[in-house]
């Protein structure tokens, strides 16, 4: 289970940035969709570690917390991508200043 959360933890991090490489401000929060969804996985695994006794309430409700927490500023930034359909322009790696 322990590799589960991780998956879940790590999907919701890496879909983010995946999708900030995205040129599209919709398909930027199509993935901010999937990241916010993967910390509802993680929510859903507290529940089953508590149920089988591999965490304490304690431990469950501070994961818990984080997770929902995360949710709702994934949730917030998606609102606001989703707002302001131009993206500016990412500065190039071979820029210099």
């Amino acid at each position: 289970m322990r590799g589960q959360f991780q998956e879940a933890a790590l999907s919701s991090m890496t879909n983010i940035a995946e999708g900030f490489d995205n040129e599209s401000s919709v398909e930027f929060a199509r993935f901010l969709g999937m990241a916010r969804r993967s910390a509802v996985e993680v929510q859903s695994l507290c529940y089953a570690t508590l149920d089988v006794k591999h965490i304490n309430q304690e431990v469950f409700q501070s994961c818990y917390d984080q997770a929902k927490k995360t949710q709702a500023i994934i949730g917030g930034l998606k609102k606001a991508v989703l707002k302001n359909p131009h993206r500016p322009a990412k500065p190039s790696a071979t820029s210099k200043t």
